[in-house]
């Protein structure tokens, strides 16, 4: 399994469900020792690496199509593709 790769058998939704319980939790501790611009910061860095990791995911489900699809012109009857 790849490092970034999800267990099988364990929808997306759930695993974010569960980083999105862990950031609340974490930011109920932090506001709760009277940090509450830290909380707000932990908040938002969470928020911006879920952002930026799903660009970048995007990004590269975007360069495999092309890709695919480049390998396939060469392979594929003109009348295909």
């Amino acid at each position: 399994m790849a490092e970034d790769e999800l267990p099988p058998l364990v929808p997306r939704p759930v695993w974010f469900l569960l980083a999105l319980a862990g950031a609340l939790a974490v930011a109920y501790f932090v506001a709760q020792h009277r940090a509450k611009p830290q909380a707000a910061m932990a908040i938002a860095f969470l928020y911006l690496w879920w952002f930026v990791r799903r660009m970048a995911l995007t990004v590269q489900d975007r360069v495999i199509r092309l890709e695919m699809r480049l390998r396939l012109r060469d392979v594929l009857p003109a009348s295909l593709h």
